[in-house]
């Protein structure tokens, strides 16, 4: 999609720029002709950006470069910093954004509006990722338990690419960590028994507004 591609793009830009060449090419005119086919075809093995997309990776881009804030938290770290280790009898595997000092999450987003974000992370289970994430990295013996700090950099994918810094509070961790362990809690009942149940569970369900 392509709120993926940018976000994808928005990474590798940001924080592997080393990469970003090898993965991503641009292309200046419409997708389809004979011309569109044969430049597919060459970057076959790489993602295509129209103009367009470009322009608002590299806003993102220079957006998070200029922000003092995004700065202090990236500039000493490792980037895609991949991690494996165990928990009790399963092996587990994560890949941060950033690991420093602390751990690092960057996420894309077109509204970064301080007033919805905490239900963001809330309905996309960014908070169980950075508990998993930062459980993952204390386990492999990559940080300590009392690290210094976790952030979460959100920029905004439109004009005028807004970059907002959230440091996630301890509380929010927990939250995250009770979460990933009930989840984990249920596949193991899921694997022992075989049965696999959806959303409701064949239960008709009661429809309210929030």
């Amino acid at each position: 999609t392509l709120s993926m591609r940018l976000g994808l793009a928005a990474h590798a830009m940001i924080l592997e720029p080393d990469t970003y060449r090898e993965r991503f090419v641009t292309w200046d005119g419409t997708r389809r002709g004979k011309a569109w086919d044969a430049f597919a075809e060459e970057h076959a093995s790489r993602t295509i950006l129209t103009e367009t997309e470009f322009a608002r990776v590299d806003g993102m881009f220079r957006a998070v470069r200029n922000s003092l804030p995004a700065h202090n938290h990236l500039h000493d770290g490792v980037a895609e910093r991949e991690l494996y280790w165990r928990f009790g009898d399963r092996d587990c595997k994560g890949r941060a954004d950033v690991v420093g000092k602390g751990l690092v999450e960057l996420k894309t987003a077109i509204d970064v509006n301080p007033r919805w974000w905490p239900g963001i992370v809330a309905n996309y289970g960014y908070h169980v990722q950075i508990a998993w994430y930062l459980d993952g990295l204390v386990e492999a013996g990559v940080l300590l338990a009392e690290c210094e700090s976790v952030a979460m950099i959100v920029v905004q994918s439109v004009a005028p690419f807004d970059v907002v810094v959230w440091n996630v509070t301890d509380e929010v961790i927990d939250i995250g960590r009770r979460e990933y362990l009930r989840l984990l809690d249920k596949l193991t009942e899921c694997e022992r028994t075989n049965e696999w149940p959806g959303i409701s569970d064949d239960a008709e369900l009661e429809l309210t507004l929030p």
